[in-house]
C-alpha cells in the first residue's frame, strides 16, 4: 500500500494496491466494495497500472482522484447514481431480464435505466 484516503464523511476508504491498483471499502462492515459483484464487475477501480502514490476524495465524495510518479491526476466518478445515469444515456436503457441472468447470474433483477424493460413487459413481449 502506497497510499489511503477517507471520504468526507468517512464511510469510505480508498487504498492502493500493487501494480496500480485502488480498492474501496466500506468503513462500517469492513468489506470491500463490490467483492459481492460478479468478478467481471471488478473490484478495483482500473487504472493506468503504474504504482499510485495519492489518492483524495473530491469534496462531495462522490469522486476520487488517484496520481503517481508516472501517473498524470486520474478522476473516477464513484457516486453510484451518477454512474447509472451516465451509464444509462450511454447505453440508451439497462438489461433485459434475459441479458441480466444471462450477465449477472445469482443477483436479482433489477431495472437500472428508466427506460428498461421491467420483468413484467419483459414476459408480455415475449409471450405475445
Amino acid at each position: 500500500m502506497a497510499a489511503l484516503a477517507f471520504s468526507p464523511d468517512g464511510e469510505t476508504l480508498a487504498v492502493t494496491g500493487d501494480l496500480g491498483t485502488v480498492q474501496l471499502w466500506d468503513t462500517d462492515s469492513h468489506r470491500l466494495l463490490g467483492s459481492s459483484a460478479p468478478r467481471l464487475l471488478g473490484s478495483a477501480l482500473s487504472t493506468p497500472g503504474d504504482m499510485i502514490r495519492s489518492l483524495a476524495f473530491g469534496p462531495d465524495g462522490g469522486t476520487l482522484y488517484a496520481a503517481g510518479t508516472h501517473v498524470p491526476v486520474q478522476a473516477y466518478d464513484i457516486d453510484p447514481d451518477r454512474v447509472a445515469a451516465r451509464l444509462c444515456a450511454r447505453v440508451g436503457s439497462g438489461l433485459s431480464p434475459a441479458d441480466w441472468r444471462a450477465y449477472l447470474r445469482g443477483i436479482p433483477y433489477r431495472a437500472a435505466c428508466a427506460s428498461a424493460p421491467s420483468s413484467q413487459s419483459a414476459r408480455t413481449v415475449s409471450a405475445g
